[in-house]
């Protein structure tokens, strides 16, 4: 049994060494993914408003395709999609010892 006691222990101080060499990295990688999001918000925010004009674009030329036809049906899509077009993504935590449980992604409720 002795054996075994030496096994755990070695095995516990080798996790313990790799949990020290980790924790200077996950401090990096943390703060790296923190200027990764800071550099990329810029960009995001021209995006949303690129594509927000797109879609009014997209639904006036609709519109004069179908010579208004479709007017009212076009435009409260357009509306719908520029609504998601302007709500702000979900940040998830850069910290990686946060863990959630469950997939952090949109849910329709019922």
């Amino acid at each position: 049994m002795a054996e075994g006691s030496k096994f755990t222990d070695r095995a516990a101080e080798l996790a313990g060494q790799a949990a020290a060499a980790a924790g200077p990295l996950a401090a990096r990688a943390k703060e790296l993914a923190e200027q990764g999001a800071a550099a990329a918000a810029p960009l995001v925010e021209q995006a949303r408003v690129r594509a927000v004009q797109g879609v009014d674009v997209v639904a006036g030329s609709l519109d004069k395709a179908t010579g208004g036809k479709y007017s009212e049906q076009i435009h409260s899509v357009a509306i719908k999609v520029e609504g998601v077009l302007e709500t702000k993504p979900k940040v998830p935590p850069t910290d990686p010892t946060l863990k959630a449980k469950t997939a952090d992604l949109p849910h329709e409720t019922g």
